[in-house]
């Protein structure tokens, strides 16, 4: 048992993390938790959970592959900007965020499947 908490403690790490976020979201009102139906509050705790623990529990990896680790960044943050451009601009159809969308969608595809984009180019 010792040796799993040990192996596993990023996780224990992040969501140790995630629960007083949310507590601390919800007291200064930027979300509510229902009183009744907390379940979809726990689903997403458990997500959030997942998203601090993975990096730390894959740092040696994402050390060793900085490249990888840094493509996965700039990726998170350009699908943040165009959501924070949709939200600002408040135009339907925004052909900006329909744009910074594609350039995510086909990083990602880039990332899992390289090769496939240098048989295109070749």
């Amino acid at each position: 048992m010792i040796q799993f908490l040990k192996k596993y403690k990023a996780f224990i790490f992040g969501f140790s993390i995630i629960i007083p976020i949310f507590y601390l979201l919800d007291y200064l009102g930027l979300i509510i938790i229902p009183d009744k139906e907390a379940s979809g509050i726990y689903i997403f705790a458990f997500i959030w959970g997942l998203v601090i623990a993975l990096p730390i529990h894959n740092y040696k990896y994402l050390k060793r592959n900085k490249k990888t680790a840094l493509s996965v960044l700039v990726l998170f943050v350009l699908f943040f900007v165009a959501l924070a451009i949709d939200t600002f601009m408040q135009l339907p159809d925004n052909p900006i965020t329909f744009i910074l969308l594609i350039g995510f969608w086909v990083g990602t595809a880039y990332l899992l499947s390289p090769k496939f984009f240098k048989n295109i180019g070749s």
